[in-house]
């Protein structure tokens, strides 16, 4: 496969997660409301969201729980950790729009 078909197929699994992400900024707002934190701010929320990923990556690369010798468990741990992920698109995304509305 080329590098064009590589490129064209990355960016049609992008486009497809856009729903994920996008569902998950809204249940960020329901939570919280439309956050307009500073540049600092969001760093840290970032960062908690990041840590929670690093935490769920660290469990499945050590097999801390034993999840990679069960099918249903370790697809279960996958989850969780595809689930932080895309918290942290959105947190990341979500930090955009605010700085985007703060410089207008």
């Amino acid at each position: 496969m080329g590098f064009q078909q590589q490129a064209q197929d990355h960016l049609d699994q992008v486009r497809a997660l856009q729903g994920d992400v996008i569902q998950e900024c809204c249940d960020q707002i329901a939570k919280f409301g439309v956050q307009n934190h500073k540049p600092f701010e969001w760093l840290m929320i970032l960062g908690e969201e990041v840590g929670e990923t690093n935490k769920e990556a660290l469990e499945l690369h050590f097999n801390l729980d034993g999840s990679a010798d069960d099918p249903a468990r370790l697809a279960e741990r996958l989850g969780k950790y595809r689930t932080e992920m895309i918290q942290v698109a959105a947190v990341a995304l979500s930090a955009v729009a605010a700085l985007d509305r703060a410089v207008g």
